[in-house]
């Protein structure tokens, strides 16, 4: 990882600064990998789940089940709506939200990655 990572259960995406390394994501950046399931070692290593569902902390936003999740500007659940092609802004979709959850607890997504304009 980038930086160590010292709260589980955040999304994380492909570092565009050091190549091979991953880093926590943020609102809007294109490169999804999975889910940190634990905070980083000593040599910054943590594991990594790529698919099915995952725990994710909730950002607050309004995860109800069946909403699509990307991530907020911290790595965590952010709620979002998919418009036409070309109509907002090209956002990597994490996956499905399969409970309901609110602000700083885990909701549970199905693993389902795409690009969506939100």
């Amino acid at each position: 990882f980038d930086a160590a990572i010292s709260v589980p259960n955040v999304i994380a995406a492909v570092s565009s600064v050091h190549a091979g390394n991953l880093l926590v994501s943020t609102a809007g950046l294109l490169g999804f990998i999975g889910v940190v399931k634990e905070a980083t070692d000593a040599k910054g290593y943590a594991a990594v789940q790529l698919s099915g569902i995952a725990q994710i902390v909730s950002d607050g936003s309004g995860n109800t089940a069946g909403d699509l999740i990307a991530a907020s500007s911290t790595g965590t659940a952010h709620t979002v709506v998919i418009h036409a092609a070309g109509a907002g802004t090209a956002t990597q979709i994490i996956g499905v939200a399969l409970n309901t959850a609110a602000a700083g607890t885990l909701v549970d997504v199905l693993i389902q990655p795409f690009v969506g304009y939100v």
